[in-house]
């Protein structure tokens, strides 16, 4: 979360437009947890995947079953969708039902994926742009909101524009300049950055000399300057910051197609990897090398702007929350893995095998070899398949799901905490640790969010007020962990994404693997792949160092167990009759339940 630190109107209103400024910097920024981030996938790019999922099954790429659980994500998405289901109702006299079902053909599933595509592609951003400003500007539900602009962004980032690009356009609407009167037109005038229509850019890059012959005798781009050398043939001003190199030269494609600047340097960036792919298997025929900006220039302009290729998730990749003390951690894994290779047992060779395999990902800056890489990871570490009657990826997300979600609880109050305590300094911290009952910060950030007395969550709030995201997520919290039927619902939705995600990881891992293709969203795929893989080997380490005789079968197996008593446990803990009763079960069951790091 960040805090805007520029004016804004102190109105019930403006605090509405400050709200959703918040929320769409949140969804788009890297550093952002997981949870916080938008939707890998938008309710369209799931119809489309399911699509041409049909294909890869009418070819023989994979069995029918695959689609079991694609079918069962899109209508749940259809469903829980209110911009996609208000445009696909308004359509119900074209399509009867917009309900997908395994059991028809092939191709009955393909072609309602394509009529649904068909309806909802046309009009999507639109709609949604139409619900969040009315929302707004009638002092709508902060519920409705908070929920149009994560369909929102996910639609924007799916839909061709980038991370970076929307970020910046955001950073240039509402925190550039101090916001001195809030309307419909500054929503407008964020909106208006999205276009759908496509123009033409000409894209300017910084490469190696040989490489730049090369490229501009195949691909008729213009070769600038060699050897950083002086211009030639160039009408507009490059920026200082876009400095070249002694042994660098600038080239200049023309008649980029995108909807931005930043899809339009993405393209040739793709097109540049995809040459040093082929360089790869000629070392002798030359080097290739290119810097990570681009210069973008829109036809018929004469300034343009500065793009950065989309770095890897390396760069902002973060711990598992409730790991609390990082380096105790890596140590005790150490400590684990060394005694068990002078026992000469089995369980420590496999982890560190696992580890090793993985960590392989951050040798390379590719996203696909990163994937693979980790998936492999899980693969060293995972029991083997025995019957060969099971589904493969059945069997490994029977393992792979307990140790990912058992945090899941913690990780929120962890993260939410974490982040105020940065926004809101020291005032805020000694407010939970005077005020909140636990063994730990976070704790007793949750002891106040559930049981605390109305008078204490009104202070907590006040010192939090200047954020309308940060009032909203300290309701969101105590919405879901004062009952333990709505928690152990939310805890269950979680599992199901989780669960659907891993499908998705695998069949991208394959597509790879056996297709030597890739999907839209890899860059999400892999960091979503990082931190399920990060969170498991946490799980096996709380594990090995509580039941330090188990092999790693036996510990992945009792995480399993674990999960399926904690289930028990919030089956039992809905029929709590009092309304305090519920609050402190859930607290306590936080508290005492866990399982990563617990120690």
């Amino acid at each position: 979360m960040r805090r805007l630190n520029n004016q804004w109107p102190n109105t019930d209103n403006a605090k509405l437009y400050k709200f959703f400024a918040e929320i769409c910097l949140e969804l788009v920024d890297d550093r952002s947890w997981e949870s916080y981030k938008a939707y890998s996938l938008s309710t369209i790019s799931k119809l489309i995947e399911l699509s041409k999922a049909c294909e890869s099954v009418k070819s023989g790429s994979f069995g029918k079953p695959a689609l079991k659980v694609m079918i069962e994500e899109c209508n749940e998405s259809l469903h829980s969708d209110p911009i996609a289901s208000s445009i696909v109702s308004k359509n119900m006299r074209v399509i009867p039902s917009f309900e997908l079902s395994y059991d028809s053909t092939l191709e009955e599933i393909r072609s309602n994926c394509r009529m649904l595509i068909s309806i909802l592609e046309p009009e999507f951003k639109k709609k949604a742009e139409a619900l969040i400003t009315e929302e707004i500007a009638s002092g709508g539900s902060k519920i409705k909101i908070f929920k149009y602009t994560k369909l929102y962004i996910s639609h924007l980032v799916n839909s061709g524009n980038s991370k970076k690009y929307v970020r910046s356009c955001l950073e240039r609407i509402f925190l550039d300049r101090d916001i001195q009167r809030c309307s419909s037109s500054l929503l407008l005038g964020l909106f208006q950055n999205f276009s759908e229509t496509e123009f033409s850019y000409s894209v300017y890059c910084s490469v190696n000399s040989n490489f730049a012959r090369m490229v501009s005798r195949s691909l008729s781009a213009e070769i600038l300057s060699l050897n950083g050398g002086e211009y030639k043939k160039i009408e507009i001003h490059l920026p200082v910051a876009f400095n070249t190199t002694k042994n660098s030269s600038i080239i200049r494609f023309d008649k980029v197609p995108g909807n931005n600047p930043y899809a339009a340097a993405e393209l040739i960036f793709n097109v540049l990897r995809q040459l040093e792919s082929i360089v790869f298997l000629y070392p002798g025929a030359v080097r290739a090398h290119w810097a990570s900006d681009a210069y973008v220039v829109q036809s018929k302009q004469n300034r343009g702007v500065i793009c950065s290729a989309d770095s890897s998730f390396l760069s902002h990749r973060r711990n598992v929350a409730s790991v609390r003390k990082t380096t105790t951690y890596v140590e005790n894994l150490f400590e684990v893995m060394y005694k068990h290779v002078r026992r000469r047992d089995s369980f420590a060779p496999k982890l560190f095998r696992s580890i090793t395999t993985a960590a392989l990902a951050e040798k390379t800056e590719s996203k696909q070899a990163q994937l693979v890489t980790i998936w492999a990871g899980f693969e060293a570490i995972l029991p083997e398949l025995v019957s060969e009657d099971s589904v493969r990826i059945n069997h490994f997300i029977k393992y792979i799901v307990p140790s990912v979600v058992l945090s899941y609880p913690i990780d929120n109050i962890i993260e939410c905490y974490s982040n105020f305590g940065k926004i809101f300094g020291r005032q805020f911290r000694d407010f939970v640790s005077d005020n909140g009952v636990g063994s730990d910060q976070a704790s007793k950030f949750l002891s106040i969010i559930v049981l605390g007395s109305p008078v204490m969550k009104k202070d907590m709030c006040e010192l939090v007020s200047t954020s309308p995201l940060a009032l909203n997520r300290l309701w969101f919290l105590e919405s879901k962990f004062s009952d333990p039927k709505t928690f152990s619902e939310y805890i269950f939705s979680h599992e199901r994404r989780v669960s659907w995600q891993i499908h998705r990881i695998y069949r991208e891992r394959n597509l790879i693997v056996h297709s030597g293709a890739t999907s839209p969203f890899l860059g999400p795929l892999t960091e979503n792949a990082y931190n399920y893989y990060s969170k498991m080997i946490s799980s096996i380490e709380s594990a090995s160092t509580i039941f330090n005789n188990l092999g790693v079968q036996e510990r992945l197996t009792l995480i399993r167990h674990f999960k399926d008593e904690n289930d028990r446990l919030l089956k039992v803990g809905i029929n709590t009759q009092s309304s305090e009763a519920k609050k402190k079960f859930v607290f306590e069951y936080v508290q005492n339940r866990r399982f990563i790091n617990s120690k």
